[in-house]
């Protein structure tokens, strides 16, 4: 992976070197227009052509970033929209016919969601700083600060059984939009503290570089929360969301750095493209603060249990469900690590209760080491058949089957 992420970085260096020459001169439109229209066609190309796919997708990273640095140019240029309505829907109905051409390959919806982080990482980039500042900020803020709250507040296994629409919603904002956003107002940042113009005093450049590092670190911890979700259930989406997130937002916070900073300056924009990645790709790797899943959910039934128990000495009985719980045990943070579609088993009376899971050693075990694991109860419980009983059953009739 640290090959790779050096030759993309290297190739957005390229640019970048190519367009200093012109940045400024009456050529940069031109030179904007042609780099990008030429990136995007041998993406195109590569994509069409499966033996050339992984070409193209070590080219996206610099499609975004391009997109982005178009994007700003349009906005600080402050020019009308070129184009006549008819124009306009005629570059419309091409775009259309290449996205659906594009989607309907391999790696097609990856390389078109890639690419839609350029414009995001554009607006983050152009957020104003006269007197709308007042505004933009704040707004920015509210957008980035919805991305966590809605994650903290939407468990694994509710979402695991909503409907194909809303769930893809959901992963599009959480795994892509808030971690490109996210890293793009980091590189603003770091972008501020190393401009002259807006950097002055080492206090102010302090906090920039500073809470560009708090941003980043909280793109580390949705990467380690994932990344203990796929030891889980042999998953990959750690690795994806800083592959098609992070790695393309940070080529183009860099290139937008690399190509508006003077001199030496540039090789702090080129540096924060390589190593916010490559650091994240290091904690997937090692496992850095990851912990294990089984080890996670029994500390978080102690947790609920203590819940339990407190209520009990609060009302004078148990909870009938787990709803009448506050609502802070309800989110992400005291979910069970095992299954993406299950939740805690409960049934509670007036005078007790039991609390389990359905319970698995590892990923893809057959059905005889699926069981149910209670781990906490008070005083009888009835000895009917509960709730964990039916999905121990369900989970067990969905394991392999070993030769």
């Amino acid at each position: 992976m640290m090959e790779i992420t050096v030759a993309i970085v290297g190739a957005a260096a390229g640019l970048v070197w190519f367009g200093g020459r012109y940045h400024g001169s009456p050529s940069w439109p031109r030179f904007l227009a042609i780099s990008l229209a030429s990136l995007l066609a041998l993406t195109v190309l590569g994509l069409v052509f499966e033996p050339t796919s992984s070409l193209a997708m070590a080219l996206l990273p610099a499609g975004t970033g391009l997109l982005a640095i178009a994007t700003v140019a349009w906005i600080q240029a402050g020019r009308p929209w070129p184009l006549s309505p008819t124009q306009t829907g005629l570059l419309g109905v091409g775009l259309v016919v290449i996205g659906v051409s594009v989607w309907r390959v391999s790696q097609g919806p990856i390389a078109l969601l890639m690419l839609a982080l350029g414009p995001v990482c554009g607006l983050a980039w152009s957020a104003p700083t006269g007197p709308r500042r007042a505004l933009a900020w704040p707004a920015l803020a509210a957008v980035w600060l919805a991305g966590p709250l809605l994650w903290l507040l939407t468990p694994e296994a509710s979402l695991s059984r909503e409907p194909d629409a809303p769930t893809l919603a959901y992963s599009l904002v959480i795994y892509l939009v808030w971690p490109g956003l996210t890293t793009a107002l980091a590189g603003r940042l770091v972008f501020a503290a190393l401009t002259p113009e807006g950097g002055s005093g080492w206090i102010r450049r302090g906090l920039s570089l500073a809470s560009a590092a708090a941003l980043i670190a909280t793109i580390g911890g949705l990467v380690i929360y994932q990344t203990t979700w796929d030891l889980a259930t042999d998953g990959l989406n750690a690795l994806g969301l800083v592959s098609m997130a992070v790695l393309p937002a940070a080529v183009a916070a860099g290139m937008l750095m690399g190509w508006s900073l003077p001199g030496g300056r540039r090789l702090g924009g080129l540096a924060f493209a390589a190593v916010v990645p490559l650091a994240l790709f290091q904690v997937i790797s090692d496992g850095l603060l990851t912990t294990r899943p089984l080890d996670l959910t029994q500390a978080r039934a102690a947790a609920m249990a203590q819940a339990i128990e407190r209520f009990h000495a609060e009302q004078g009985h148990y909870p009938a469900t787990l709803a009448e719980l506050p609502a802070w045990f309800h989110t992400r943070l005291f979910e069970p690590v095992i299954w993406r579609d299950e939740t805690w088993c409960y049934e509670g009376g007036a005078d007790f209760y039991r609390l389990g899971y359905v319970h698995r050693p590892a990923f893809g075990v057959p059905a005889e080491y699926i069981s149910l694991k209670l781990t906490a109860s008070a005083g009888a419980p009835p000895a009917a058949r509960w709730v964990c009983d039916e999905r121990l059953a369900l989970q067990q009739a969905r394991a392999p089957v070993l030769p």
